[in-house]
């Protein structure tokens, strides 16, 4: 006689969607650290290369932002096909993705180059602040396609409950992107004093070596090799799913952050103080915002994953699972935030 397994109860959907969320929330928490660290030693160089870069990653974060929720419709994409056991499918979805990604660095390098034209919302500003957003762009605009291309293979790794592999890239790029910011910004070794332009150019470094990292750890690690992972020619019917289901995933990425972009650039109205204030509180809503986004990143794939395997009742429960997780977070990160503040300013500005 046969004797069917007891389904899992609620908190097994709950655990598992903590096993899959922790590297995710890691990983992002470790790309937050590049912000960090270029907002805590701008803010110690100056409060104009402070201005400069909270103006410049204002608007690269909101063009970077919407791109990125556009790949990362290759997560419910490759999950369910991974979810289905249709292992060729998951190469040739996330080859896809990577032409998505570069058609979309170059689309996204256009508004890049043209700063004044966001700046005019800020009215008169410095001369030298104006001069260090421009540089601040350019140098992120050889960064866009690396760091687009990387959202690819973060999206596969997340897709197949493999996060870990991106998580360990980010802690390692901490280190690197920790070294070139002093070296570029502060000017050591014999480098020019660059401040804010040098946090980019950092940024553009560490952005390369997180993509060569990772197409080398997706080419030799095994468990990869069963997609058959490759470059295969971009497909218009692939092309149309990816923007079918990334046009309103980026979308909703832009409109989260695009009210902490626009009140940035306004705020400079306000002078380099004002900027620098929002410009600390908006990089730590943004660090305590990767908390509910790795969550539902996490419950994406896992639900994607059940999908494909035709299990619906698995994939409500884990999708129950991640609301669930996401309010205790929130409840979480007030307590903190609230208890903490002191702390939290000392640690990225001692100019109060």
């Amino acid at each position: 006689m046969n004797v069917s397994a007891p389904k899992p109860g609620f908190l097994h959907y709950v655990k598992e969607t903590v096993r899959q969320a922790w590297p995710v929330l890691i990983s992002a928490w470790a790309s937050m650290a590049f912000g960090v660290m270029d907002t805590a030693m701008a803010g110690h160089a100056g409060a104009a290369e402070l201005q400069a870069m909270s103006l410049a990653v204002s608007i690269y974060i909101t063009i970077f932002i919407g791109l990125m929720g556009v790949i990362h419709a290759l997560i419910p994409i490759i999950g369910q096909h991974y979810g289905g056991k249709r292992l060729l499918e998951v190469g040739r979805a996330w080859s896809q993705g990577v032409w998505l990604a570069l058609a979309l660095s170059v689309l996204g390098a256009i508004p890049m180059l043209f700063p004044d034209i966001w700046l005019m919302l800020s009215g008169d500003i410095d001369p030298a602040v104006r001069d260090g957003v421009t540089w601040y762009l350019r140098a992120l605009i050889l960064a866009l396609p690396a760091s687009l291309v990387f959202r690819s293979i973060y999206a596969l790794g997340t897709a197949v409950s493999r996060p870990k592999i991106v998580m360990a890239i980010n802690l390692a790029c901490i280190g690197v992107k920790a070294f070139f910011n002093w070296v570029l910004i502060f000017g050591k070794f014999g480098a020019p004093v660059m401040g804010a332009a040098g946090a980019g150019l950092s940024t553009a470094i560490t952005s390369w070596f997180s993509l060569a990292a990772g197409l080398w750890i997706i080419r030799h690690d095994k468990f990869f090799s069963q997609f058959e992972l490759r470059l295969y020619r971009p497909r218009w019917v692939d092309q149309k799913e990816l923007l079918r289901l990334g046009i309103p995933m980026g979308g909703s990425y832009l409109v989260e952050v695009c009210a902490f972009t626009f009140m940035a650039l306004l705020i400079a109205r306000e002078g380099m103080y004002a900027t620098g204030g929002h410009q600390i509180t908006a990089n730590l809503m943004a660090v305590c915002y990767m908390l509910p986004m790795s969550i539902g990143i996490a419950s994406a794939s896992l639900t994607a994953q059940a999908i494909g395997a035709q299990d619906m009742a698995r994939a409500r429960q884990t999708g129950l699972a991640g609301l669930t997780i996401s309010l205790l977070g929130a409840l979480l990160t007030v307590a903190l935030v609230v208890s903490g503040q002191p702390l939290i300013l000392a640690a990225y500005t001692d100019d109060l």
